[in-house]
């Protein structure tokens, strides 16, 4: 069955008749072709009806940039994350030495980071971002009996991330040189992609505006939020716990740096026992340069 370019209801079978239906439709709609102008400029006059002409017309070469911005972007902000929680590692356990010296142990640690897991969890993070919410968009438009194609789904989906997207690498360029502007530049890039998910949903789902809809519209949003937020969550856990140190000469996760570190506090009797040895430790070494 064919259906109208402009809106997405569907039209009837005789060829005479296809032309003008879409004519009708385009002018309820308030759009007509503009031949001769470039994506962008139509998306900018009715992003709406230009991304259901890149829907029945795929613009794969603006897709293809607009996906590869979009990991790029997360992956590069991901890696600069742990870049800076290394630093902050590495001064931290800076603390940690004048303490082992006052144990009588030699503590010299130098961090490393995590590149490898900060790119693939900011790949799997892209990835969600990209897939979760037209997945869910596509059982809706199948629940009202829509006519839109998965793959349409997709495409309306990659192409309004435009402006998140953007936001993205702004954040992930002002990662290195200023944190109140990426955080900026981050709070935005989620406001807008809810904004226009609101476009995407018109595109995908034309005529529909009933309260189920934007009920399931909202609830979409909470679920790609809380995927994110998960995905997050553990993946920070897993790649701050892989960052790799060199504690006197021997490599060792900051995983396993803690759980060794929980087992000395353990085996000294808990923090209490090691802290009456520190105190020792001080009093000891105060009157042996008394006396001395």
């Amino acid at each position: 069955m064919r259906v109208c370019k402009w809106c997405g209801r569907p039209l009837e079978e005789e060829p005479s008749n296809v032309s003008v239906q879409m004519k009708q439709h385009g002018a309820e709609e308030g759009a007509e072709p503009r031949a001769g102008k470039s994506f962008l400029a139509q998306y900018w006059a009715s992003p709406v009806q230009a991304v259901r002409r890149a829907m029945e017309r795929p613009k794969l070469g603006l897709v293809g940039v607009l996906v590869l911005a979009r990991v790029l972007a997360l992956v590069l902000l991901a890696w600069r994350g742990v870049e800076l929680a290394s630093q902050a590692l590495e001064k931290s356990l800076g603390v940690l030495q004048p303490l082992a010296t006052l144990l009588g142990e030699r503590l010299e640690v130098t961090v490393h980071g995590n590149g490898t897991g900060s790119i693939l969890w900011g790949g799997i993070l892209a990835l969600a971002s990209l897939l979760v919410f037209p997945i869910l968009l596509f059982v809706w438009s199948r629940l009202i009996r829509g006519h839109a194609k998965g793959s349409g789904v997709f495409l309306a989906h990659w192409i309004n991330g435009m402006v998140p997207t953007v936001l993205l690498l702004l954040a992930a360029t002002a990662s290195f040189f200023s944190a109140p502007v990426t955080l900026v530049c981050l709070a935005l890039a989620c406001i807008s992609a809810v904004v226009f998910g609101v476009v995407t949903a018109q595109a995908v789902c034309p005529g529909v505006k009933s309260g189920a809809f934007w009920l399931w519209y909202l609830l979409s949003v909470a679920v790609t939020a809380a995927v994110s937020a998960g995905l997050l969550a553990v993946g920070l856990l897993d790649v701050l716990g892989g960052i790799l140190l060199t504690v006197n000469g021997e490599s060792m996760t900051v995983r396993a740096f803690l759980e060794q570190l929980q087992a000395t506090v353990a085996e000294g009797g808990g923090l209490s026992g090691l802290l009456s040895t520190v105190i020792r430790q001080m009093i000891s070494q105060f009157f042996g340069q008394l006396f001395s």
